[in-house]
């Protein structure tokens, strides 16, 4: 619809929503600016381990029905915290780059998994499968190719933590939907 298209820029990182092959065979350059979103994607994915940990969701919709506060330590009991949870980062750039020290700083063990081990990583490196074993949070942070695509499927989830929490930030893609539905119904993960 627009004959004189030149270029289509991406702010953040991920190309996976444009054709490709229609803006090649337009001659239209395609460019992404890696990095101009990563602080407000890092502050958002601790936004959202926070909200499940503390359950905020629940909380608000009780407070709005006139039971939260009055729920008293019924709540209480059902919060969680980083501090001494083990979280898990998928992939290594710079959402995680900025993330990993934060999580530290609240206290919570930090593992990651990367093509390759990174030697100024805050954390410890693990394979996928381990690192889903031993995490309380998992956080995706892997770009949407076809070996990424629906990597956390049903044996990821049978691989994690009853209970676990995951955050993806990143790409609806990598995530089976089937597996997640199926891991949420049952209570496989928080």
């Amino acid at each position: 619809a627009a004959p004189r298209l030149k270029l289509i820029q991406k702010i953040g990182v991920g190309v996976n929503t444009i054709d490709l092959d229609a803006a090649r065979a337009r001659g239209i350059a395609v460019c992404n600016m890696p990095g101009t979103n990563s602080r407000a994607v890092a502050e958002m994915t601790l936004l959202l381990m926070l909200a499940a940990l503390r359950r905020l969701a629940a909380l608000d919709a009780a407070t709005r029905r006139g039971e939260g506060w009055a729920a008293g330590p019924r709540w209480q009991e059902r919060y969680g915290e980083l501090g001494g949870r083990t979280v898990g980062l998928v992939g290594y750039g710079a959402v995680p780059r900025l993330l990993a020290p934060a999580l530290a700083a609240l206290g919570a063990k930090v593992l990651y998994t990367a093509r390759a081990p990174k030697t100024d990583a805050v954390g410890a490196f693990r394979a996928l499968p381990d690192l889903l074993a031993e995490s309380d949070v998992v956080s995706l942070h892997v770009p949407l190719m076809p070996e990424t695509e629906r990597m956390i499927d049903a044996k990821a989830v049978a691989r994690m933590k009853p209970g676990a929490i995951l955050v993806n930030t990143a790409r609806g893609g990598l995530v089976d939907e089937a597996a997640l539905i199926a891991a949420l119904r049952t209570g496989r993960l928080g």
